[in-house]
């Protein structure tokens, strides 16, 4: 059933379904047309959706440390010279 939130409109969501797909409040979909009906998937925005800060929100200081940052990064790879 489709019911008026304010100024907007909303569908109600069975809680059984939200935890299949790991939605919760503010979990953005996408809403599509399908040849038989409208299909919602969730969004799952790519690295070119997201800003430098977003990116970044889970970067500690202690991550950059010096003495930290090659187990951040991970080991050389190919021809990397550290």
């Amino acid at each position: 059933k489709i019911s008026k939130w304010g100024n907007g409109y909303g569908i109600r969501v069975p809680i059984d379904t939200l935890q299949a797909y790991q939605l919760t409040e503010g979990s953005e979909v996408i809403l599509s047309r399908e040849s038989n009906g409208v299909k919602i998937s969730p969004h799952t925005p790519s690295l070119s959706d997201l800003s430098l800060k977003d990116i970044m929100k889970g970067v500690v200081p202690e991550m950059l440390a010096s003495d930290k940052a090659e187990s951040f990064f991970g080991s050389p790879h190919g021809n990397e010279v550290w």
